[in-house]
């Protein structure tokens, strides 16, 4: 699940998330179904690349699997609109020359065996995040 990035305004997020579940009561396919509406639970844990948020909500029995659907599309849209973007990984091979002083990559011309082996480091981390991404809960924001 994707997570605002870091120069997101928490305080920010948290208002459109509480207004937002104050509009969800409202709402005609699912407002009937809440027990609790959906409220912002702030930031829980700073990633490598992200703010990781959390927000809940209670429904009635049987009904959270087509509330979270609406929840997270609107969450999505709501971003949108304000103009917050979900972070991304990002993934910086630093290749150390061949004395091992470090200067300026662009001005380097890599040899084939230098490129598969920033290609590998790269690779292993973005498999490592893509794992991560996984386990991550599922009312993850």
């Amino acid at each position: 699940m994707n997570s605002p990035a870091f120069d997101t305004d928490a305080e920010k997020v948290r208002k459109l998330i509480n207004s937002y579940g104050k509009e969800l009561l409202k709402d005609a396919q699912v407002g009937a179904t809440f027990l609790q509406p959906l409220k912002s639970q702030g930031v829980i844990q700073m990633d490598e690349s992200a703010m990781i948020m959390r927000v809940k909500f209670m429904t009635k029995p049987g009904d959270q699997w087509v509330t979270r659907r609406k929840v997270l599309n609107g969450i999505r849209d709501l971003f949108e609109k304000n103009g917050i973007r979900f972070a991304h990984h990002e993934v910086t091979v630093r290749v150390a020359g061949p004395n091992g002083s470090q200067s300026d990559p662009a001005s380097q011309e890599m040899t084939p065996a230098e490129q598969n082996a920033a290609g590998a480091a790269a690779q292993k981390i973005a498999t490592r995040a893509r794992m991560d991404d996984k386990k991550a809960m599922p009312d993850d924001l």
